[in-house]
C-alpha cells in the first residue's frame, strides 16, 4: 500500500490497486474506483468533526475474515466488494477507526475506552501485520502499540524512548519492525527486543519509511530533498547512500530486484514532491558517496498527488493527479523499450470543467407578469375580505 500525507491530505492506492482512497476535511472518507473514476463509497462517523484524521493503512486481509467465510456457502464467487479490505486511520484523539470496507462501517475502535493501554496523544502512524489481525501504532508517547484488531486490545509495547515514534514500517515477512524519529530504531517482532539503531542521517524526524520486499533494505526520507538507503544487515549503521531531487519529497514507494550479488541488485524509488512532479531513481545497491540523481522527472505541472508503483506493469506508476476531491488516475512508464526514460515527462492537461459549481442562471425579471399576479392576488385577498364582511352581518342580524 502506498499512502500519503501530502500537503496535509491523506490518501492512499488499495493493496491491489483497484481502488483509491481521499480524506476530505471534514473526516469524509471517500474510496474511489480506479479503472472508471467513479466514486466507490464515501463514509463518515457520527462525531466525524470532533477530531481530525491523521494517518492511514491499509490491508486487504481481514481480522473478520474467518467469521464471515465460515457463514457464507463453498463456492460462492469472490465479489469486487472484498478487495476493499480493511482501512484504518488515527487520530488526533490517540483513537484509531478501523473501517470494514465491505460492509461499509465501522468493525472497531482501538482506543483507551477500550483498552486502558490505548494512546493519550495524537497517532503518529499505523501499520498492518500480512494477516491483517495484529496492528502497530505510533504516537510522541514513549511506546508503539501492538494490538489485537478483533478483540481492540493492546498485546504488548515497544519501548522506543521518550520521543515516541514519527513513522513505522514492518518487514513483509512481519519479522523487523522499523520505528524512524530522530534515528531509526529495529526491532524483532517475535522478541519485541530492540536489534539495531541506524544513524538517519536527517536533521529532523523522519517522515517516510519502507523496507525492500526481501527486508534486506530500508529507505527514509524527512520531507526534504533527500532520502536514504540503508543495508539492515551490514555492520554499519549509516546509509549506503541517498537519492537526491531539487525539491521537497513528500511520499516514498520502493522496489528492490534482488540479485545473487548484493553489489548487482537494483534499488528502484519513486517520490511525489510538494510541488506534484514525480521523481524516479534507478541504482545498484552498492555503497556511493555522491548523492543519486533522479534517472525520470515527471514535471510538476502533472499536479500528482500520490504516486505507487504499477502492480500491471514494472516499469511503469500509477498516479493520482488532480483534485484530491475528483483525483484522475493514470498510468505512466519510466522505461520504454528496456530504455529508461531520462527526458522530462509532461502529461496532459487535466479537463477541470466539472470540478467547476454550476452558475446559477438567473432569468431577467418580466415586469408585466409580476403585475399580472399582484393584480390577482390583490383582487383575491378582496374579495376574501368581502366574503367575511357578508358574513360579520348575517350574525349580527341573525
Amino acid at each position: 500500500m502506498s499512502a500519503s500525507t501530502h500537503k496535509a491530505k491523506l490518501a492512499a492506492f488499495s493493496p491491489c490497486q483497484s481502488f483509491f482512497v481521499s480524506i476530505s476535511d471534514d473526516n469524509r472518507v471517500k474510496v474511489w474506483d480506479v479503472a472508471s473514476g467513479s466514486l466507490r463509497q464515501e463514509l463518515k462517523e457520527r462525531d466525524h468533526l470532533t477530531y481530525k484524521y491523521t494517518s492511514l493503512a491499509w490491508t486487504k486481509a481481514s481480522p473478520w475474515a474467518a467469521s464471515s467465510s465460515s457463514s457464507s456457502k463453498k463456492g460462492t464467487k469472490r465479489s469486487a466488494t472484498s478487495d476493499l479490505g480493511v482501512l484504518a486511520l488515527g487520530t488526533t484523539t490517540g483513537a484509531i477507526v478501523v473501517w470494514n470496507l465491505e460492509k461499509g462501517e465501522v468493525g472497531v475502535r482501538l482506543a483507551r475506552e477500550t483498552s486502558e493501554n490505548g494512546h493519550a496523544a495524537a497517532v503518529t502512524d499505523i501499520v498492518f501485520a500480512s494477516s491483517g489481525a495484529t496492528l502497530f501504532s505510533s504516537s510522541n508517547e514513549k511506546n508503539v502499540l501492538e494490538w489485537n484488531v478483533k478483540d481492540a486490545s493492546v498485546t504488548r509495547k515497544f519501548k522506543v524512548g521518550s520521543d515516541g515514534a514519527s513513522k513505522l514500517a514492518l518487514s513483509k515477512s512481519d519479522d523487523v519492525l522499523a520505528v524512524g524519529s530522530s534515528s531509526i530504531k529495529l526491532f524483532d517482532v517475535a522478541s519485541g527486543k530492540k536489534s539495531k539503531k541506524l544513524t538517519s542521517g536527517h536533521a529532523t524526524a523522519v517522515s517516510q519509511l519502507a523496507f525492500s520486499d526481501c527486508a534486506r533494505y530500508l529507505f527514509s526520507s524527512t520531507g526534504e530533498r533527500f532520502i536514504n538507503v540503508f543495508d539492515v544487515s551490514a555492520e554499519s549503521t549509516d546509509p549506503l547512500y541517498n537519492f537526491a531531487a531539487d525539491t521537497s519529497l513528500a511520499t516514498l514507494v520502493t522496489r528492490v530486484l534482488v540479485a545473487k550479488k548484493a553489489k548487482h541488485s537494483v534499488a528502484t524509488v519513486a517520490s511525489v514532491a510538494d510541488n506534484g512532479s514525480v521523481f524516479v531513481w534507478q541504482h545498484a545497491m552498492t555503497l556511493s558517496s555522491k548523492p543519486v540523481l533522479a534517472a525520470t522527472h515527471i514535471t510538476a505541472s502533472a499536479a500528482v498527488q500520490l504516486a505507487a508503483f504499477s502492480v500491471d506493469n514494472a516499469n511503469a506508476v500509477i498516479v493520482a493527479r488532480g483534485s484530491i476531491h475528483k483525483p484522475h488516475f493514470e498510468t505512466v512508464a519510466f522505461e520504454k523499450d528496456g530504455a529508461t526514460v531520462s527526458a522530462p515527462v509532461t502529461l496532459s492537461a487535466l479537463d477541470t470543467s466539472s470540478l467547476l459549481v454550476a452558475k446559477k442562471v438567473v432569468t431577467p425579471c418580466n415586469c408585466n407578469l409580476h403585475l399580472h399576479i399582484y393584480i390577482y392576488i390583490y383582487m383575491c385577498v378582496y374579495c376574501l375580505q368581502s366574503i367575511c364582511d357578508r358574513v360579520r352581518i348575517i350574525f349580527f342580524v341573525v
